[in-house]
């Protein structure tokens, strides 16, 4: 089994939990490069995400990005300016926060990854793969 993938974040999830759409449905938001280096961009540390009422933040190793509902639609905003919040750290929010969920065994489908991508943002954090065995010693001879 995979190990969790370590992201400080509050118990219980959001109030809006309900209403966030998941990782596949903001895809189209994100050109496949950004998409790429949101994966990679995944692994920075320190990972924090707070609550707010209408949406997200993750404190994502230098840079805070944002989500929040605006007007029925779900809007990206990053401390690192790139591209109207369309960056890889917005797009690692959704990530994480998709695995966050499905981690938490919290309610509603919001989209949730696959078992591919949490194994996938996952991979750092895993366990060593099991040692082989020892070699077994012979029994004494019975006599």
């Amino acid at each position: 089994m995979a190990a969790k993938v370590a992201v400080k974040h509050p118990d219980r999830p959001p109030e809006w939990f309900d209403r966030w759409p998941g990782t596949a449905s903001h895809r189209n938001l994100f050109k496949p490069g950004i998409r790429q280096y949101g994966r990679r961009a995944a692994e920075a540390k320190p990972r924090e995400f707070k609550w707010l009422p209408d949406g997200l933040r993750l404190n994502l190793g230098d840079q805070v990005a944002t989500w929040r509902m605006r007007e029925g639609q779900w809007s990206p905003s990053c401390t690192c300016g790139y591209g109207e919040g369309r960056c890889p750290h917005a797009y690692a929010a959704c990530l994480l926060f998709d695995i966050v969920a499905q981690e938490g065994g919290w309610s509603g489908d919001g989209g949730l990854p696959t078992s591919k991508l949490l194994r996938m943002a996952a991979r750092r954090g895993r366990a060593p793969k099991k040692q082989p065995p020892l070699p077994t010693r012979a029994a004494p001879a019975p006599g």
